[in-house]
């Protein structure tokens, strides 16, 4: 398959959801990476009205490379639970490098990416997610700003633009904003 690189940035998740709407259409198999407590998942639910919606994320507990801890599992499970309960979600909980591979090629029209910052496993996601995504299906995902305050307070932040870049082979265009999306060709 070859990538026809769709990029834009902006400013909140929607733009990249907004997309795949106007590029797809209503009722398509989405898939989210890094549902965390669902708001994300809710706004993908409303706008693309998808027969599928499954969302993948460990629910527990994160270590940093910098030390730092956060913590989530309990409290955000539940409420990724009551927000999707609405919308027919399936949530899988375990992490996208252990649960994307056990899912077939060609299984969603959109998937977005919004989970484990490392550029290492951000880079696996993304490959994953263009394996998973059909033909002429959006792969898009958050987090691809490099503005130099958030390069600062979270180191873990700056590694996405570099997983772009590095699985399209340098065609990404670095802005301002944080939504980022290709369409598979």
């Amino acid at each position: 398959r070859a990538f026809g690189l769709r990029l834009t940035l902006r400013n909140e998740v929607r733009a990249a959801v907004a997309y795949a709407y106007i590029r797809l259409g209503p009722g398509r198999r989405c898939m989210e990476v890094g549902t965390q407590d669902g708001g994300h998942a809710a706004i993908m639910c409303e706008v693309m009205s998808p027969s599928v919606m499954v969302c993948v994320d460990p629910w527990c507990d994160i270590r940093w490379e910098d030390g730092r801890t956060e913590v989530y599992s309990a409290d955000s499970y539940s409420k990724a639970v009551n927000t999707l309960s609405k919308y027919s979600a399936s949530l899988v909980r375990g992490k996208s490098q252990d649960e994307l591979p056990k899912m077939p090629d060609d299984s969603f029209d959109f998937v977005y990416i919004d989970g484990d910052h490392s550029a290492e496993v951000c880079a696996q996601d993304i490959r994953q997610a263009l394996r998973l995504v059909t033909l002429y299906g959006v792969v898009g995902g958050h987090n691809c700003n490099v503005l130099p305050q958030v390069v600062n307070r979270t180191r873990h932040v700056v590694s996405v633009p570099g997983a772009v870049s590095a699985v399209f082979d340098g065609h990404y265009v670095d802005g301002l904003g944080s939504d980022w999306w290709v369409t598979v060709t």
